[in-house]
């Protein structure tokens, strides 16, 4: 059973108990949170639309995603999961690229110091992190970015940045952004100047690319073979006769403020 709830910050999709069939057979929804929503990104890094990762509970999405890695590796993803995932909704960039990222990076070792220098969960070079940190307005005397990289949640926040704005910079180019931040913007900048080709026999994007086909796996098969929650809704269907209640958020989004870019689940007993 599934409805809409108005908050204080916004419109909801609570789901109170729920089971579906889908390609992992009945399923029931039980677990506790607000589900993330990704509906900002648009095109993921595979071309599939996250649009429906709201879907989940907030668990949900951490457990299924945790289940995705080889055993040794998620105890270490474990710690830094939820803020990766809730500062990638904040930059409005695709998770599963982030964590892949990550896993190719430092295979999620928060104390990473590669022959290069580079630091920490998402290996950010010092000369980067300083200028990520100024770009952001922000002023950090160089000789404590070291530390400031080995911090995780710092280092977490300033990779999912520079990853946003380099995605920004390559307008939308995924390949284009994840060599350039493996290889540097200028240097991608430079080949693409030149009509050369970026990505093409690239062992860096090949292993991103592995490591997300194992990621997103689960949510690819969930949006392939399950149909989508509020379809089946009395709300759906009756509460704004004519119009899609997506469409309707977005709506309200305009003329009030405070509302939600798109819903958010929110879990309960």
């Amino acid at each position: 059973m599934i409805g809409l709830a108005v908050y204080g910050s916004g419109v909801g999709v609570v789901h109170f108990a729920q089971k579906t069939s889908s390609f992992y057979g009945p399923q029931k929804i039980s677990h506790m949170g607000i589900g993330y929503s990704f509906t900002s990104v648009g095109k993921s890094f595979s071309g599939h639309s996250l649009g429906r990762t709201w879907e989940w509970s907030r668990q949900e999405m951490h457990d299924i995603i945790l289940a995705s890695l080889p055993l040794k590796l998620r105890p270490k993803l474990k710690p830094f999961l939820a803020q990766t995932i809730e500062l990638s909704e904040r930059y409005g960039v695709d998770p599963f690229w982030v964590i892949s990222i990550m896993w190719t990076e430092s295979h999620f070792n928060p104390n990473a110091v590669s022959s290069a220098n580079a630091l920490g969960l998402m290996q950010i070079m010092p000369d980067t992190g300083l200028f990520l940190i100024h770009v952001r307005g922000q002023s950090r005397p160089p000789k404590v970015v070291r530390s400031t990289l080995l911090h995780p949640p710092s280092n977490i926040d300033l990779g999912i940045f520079y990853l946003a704005r380099l995605l920004r910079r390559f307008k939308g180019n995924y390949v284009h952004a994840t060599v350039a931040y493996n290889m540097g913007p200028g240097w991608v900048s430079r080949r693409l100047r030149n009509k050369l080709p970026v990505g093409k026999r690239n062992d860096y994007l090949d292993k991103v690319r592995a490591s997300y086909n194992k990621v997103s796996r689960p949510y690819i098969s969930y949006i392939r073979h399950t149909k989508p929650l509020y379809q089946s809704t009395l709300v759906y269907r009756n509460a704004v006769p004519g119009q899609n209640p997506l469409n309707w958020y977005l709506t309200m989004r305009e003329v009030k403020d405070g509302f939600m870019h798109l819903p958010r689940l929110a879990s309960h007993p």
